[in-house]
């Protein structure tokens, strides 16, 4: 049974189509759902957390409908929202007391201290969260998110408001909760540098319609120029060459290091092979350009804009 299921979702409101009949399924995982602001990622989180109604089309979570097992789902699940509000007249302990007492997690306090641990607030949970700064809010409110052992965790740009250590603090936990207790998540966010050192699936979303779907991996073969840097004793044999050559186009040379994007590698190196045999250059190193969730999410955007 697949962690999240949506076919054919539509969301509008009066006559705009925030969501345009998207489908995709997640398997357990740690998951992402990115796109510029305006793509509809915050409305599908809202929609599988029964906090929004969809116009059309199905959405289940666990295998829930999203409509009319939002009670289950959300015992199950827990949720870190964007731009949380927290009461500022409670302190950080009454405040994720509260959330354990509403989810019927126990021993209570037990489940606090934990979840403030990991959410790395526990030292400032004795403080009015009126005292708290920016980056302590999002903490306190992740750590609402954690209590109660949740299957699935939906985190709505996690790391805003946050410092750089507090960013690789709640990446961490998200892997370390994935690897050693099986903790899902779906984590929608703008951070894409910071997404990929966790995820496995993504999910693209451009004007509230699913540009694309699959690994990181995956995506990164459909998406990914095929750029390389080659390091050469002779750069300017090789650029008289390849500069010449259909498929390959030189974008910079610095020094004996030439930058260039190939259509067809097999070919393009096979004739390196061969001039490297003639004695035309000797060949000092080959480097493939590495490619972020970013390069990826760029590409694809521009690839449906000449659709």
């Amino acid at each position: 049974m697949p962690l999240i299921e949506v076919q054919n979702l539509l969301k509008t409101y009066g006559s705009f189509k925030a969501l345009d009949r998207i489908s995709f399924t997640l398997e357990k995982g740690v998951h992402g759902l990115i796109g510029p602001n305006g793509a509809g990622k915050t409305t599908t989180l809202k929609i599988l957390l029964g906090l929004a109604a969809s116009n059309g089309g199905d959405a289940r979570v666990f295998g829930l409908d999203c409509r009319r097992n939002v009670d289950e789902i959300l015992k199950r699940s827990g949720v870190l929202h964007e731009n949380p509000r927290v009461p500022n007249w409670v302190t950080g302990r009454e405040f994720l007391s509260h959330v354990a007492k509403l989810k019927c997690a126990n021993p209570v306090d037990k489940e606090v201290e934990t979840a403030a641990k990991m959410a790395e607030i526990a030292g400032a949970l004795d403080k009015s969260v009126g005292a708290y700064s920016a980056g302590m809010v999002q903490r306190v409110a992740l750590a609402a998110s954690l209590i109660g052992d949740p299957e699935l965790i939906f985190l709505d740009e996690p790391t805003s408001n946050l410092d750089p250590l507090g960013r690789i603090d709640v990446w961490n936990m998200v892997r370390e909760l994935w690897k050693e207790k099986g903790t899902n998540f779906l984590i929608s966010t703008h951070a894409l540098f910071e997404l990929e050192k966790a995820c496995g699936d993504v999910v693209i979303l451009h004007r509230g319609k699913v540009l694309d779907t699959g690994s990181v991996g995956d995506l990164t073969k459909k998406y990914a120029s095929k750029e390389y840097s080659v390091r050469v004793d002779n750069s300017s044999a090789f650029t008289e060459y390849f500069g010449k050559r259909k498929g390959v186009k030189i974008t910079a040379v610095e020094g004996g290091e030439v930058f260039l994007a190939v259509d067809d590698e097999e070919g393009f190196f096979r004739e390196v092979s061969k001039m490297v045999r003639e004695g035309r250059f000797v060949l000092r190193d080959v480097k493939s350009k590495r490619f972020t969730l970013e390069d990826i999410f760029v590409e694809a955007l521009r690839r449906k804009g000449e659709e």
